[in-house]
C-alpha cells in the first residue's frame, strides 16, 4: 500500500530504486541451517516418531517423515531452513504422531551462535532419557553444504574396529 498525503492505493509489482541506492549490485546470500537427522535411541515403547525443528519464535517448522511403530528410529534425512536472526535458538522436538495430531515426547534448545563457522557438527542430543543423533551446519546459500555422504563417512569412521 502506498500512501501520499491522505490518499492510499494498492500497488502490485516492484519499485526500482536503482538510481537511489548506492549498493544496488551487492549480492545477498542468506544463512541456511542444514540439519541431518540421523537416529534416536532409548524410547520406552514403539511409537510413530518424527523430528520437528523450529526457531524459538516459531510455533512450527520443517519435519522428518514419520517412522511407524519403532523405538529405534533411523531417519537419515535433511531438514533445511533460512536463519534470519543469528541470536535465536533452535528447538529440536521428537514427536509421536497420533492420528491427525502429534504429541511432544521431548525437546531441546540449541544456541545457533555455536554453528556459525560453517563446520559440520555431529551431536548426540540428550533429551530426557532419549538420545538423538544429528549433524548441524550453517552456511550461506551459495556455499557448498553437507551431504548425506558426509554423514555416512562420519558414521563409518566412528564405528569401533573389532579386529
Amino acid at each position: 500500500i502506498i500512501s501520499i498525503e491522505g490518499l492510499s492505493c494498492n500497488f502490485t509489482g516492484f519499485i526500482s530504486l536503482a538510481n537511489t541506492i548506492p549498493f544496488k549490485n551487492i549480492e545477498y546470500y542468506p544463512l541456511i541451517m542444514h540439519i541431518g537427522v540421523i537416529e534416536a535411541y532409548n524410547f520406552p515403547t514403539k511409537s510413530d516418531l518424527f523430528v520437528l525443528c523450529r526457531l524459538e519464535r516459531d510455533q512450527s517448522g520443517p519435519t522428518t517423515k514419520v517412522l511407524d511403530k519403532t523405538s529405534t528410529p533411523q531417519w537419515y534425512e535433511f531438514i533445511h531452513f533460512i536463519i534470519t536472526d543469528e541470536n535465536e535458538d533452535l528447538i529440536v522436538e521428537i514427536r509421536n504422531k497420533t492420528g491427525k495430531k502429534s504429541k511432544l515426547i521431548c525437546e531441546t534448545k540449541l544456541n545457533l551462535k555455536k554453528y556459525l563457522d560453517g563446520n559440520i557438527y555431529f551431536e548426540w542430543l540428550k533429551m530426557d532419557k532419549v538420545n538423538l543423533n544429528i549433524a548441524l551446519q550453517i552456511k550461506k546459500e551459495n556455499e557448498k553444504h553437507m551431504e548425506m555422504d558426509d554423514i555416512y563417512n562420519y558414521i563409518d569412521s566412528n564405528i569401533p574396529d573389532n579386529n
